[in-house]
């Protein structure tokens, strides 16, 4: 979480400090910090899929296999509570990402 604070610090220390020396710094200092973030992103996305480290995908593999065996109440339930989950999450995303493009096409501030 600080992690998130900081970086959100410096974005709107940038943004209220625009066009200035001080803009300039703070960016490249965030990019410093974006870059390896992603990387870190990419390895950990691919550590889920060979079915190592913290993130665990296998409750979903799990789930479509016992499916494929045959039908299954109970099992059908928790895939579709996860779905319903992920579904909401990628909504929320898509808006988020969207108010984001608004607000970068009117530039209100």
């Amino acid at each position: 979480m600080g992690f998130f604070l900081t970086w959100l610090g410096m974005t709107w220390a940038a943004f209220i400090k625009r066009e200035t020396d001080i803009d300039i710094r703070i960016t490249r200092k965030e990019e410093l910090l974006c870059y390896p973030l992603i990387a870190g992103i990419v390895l950990l996305s691919i550590m889920a899929y060979m079915g190592q480290g913290p993130v665990d995908v296998a409750p979903g593999t799990v789930y479509f296999r016992a499916l494929a065996a045959g039908p299954d109440a109970a099992i059908q339930a928790k895939l579709g509570k996860e779905i319903a989950q992920a579904r909401i999450a990628a909504y929320m995303c898509w808006i988020t990402i969207s108010r984001i493009c608004f607000l970068e096409a009117t530039k209100p501030f």
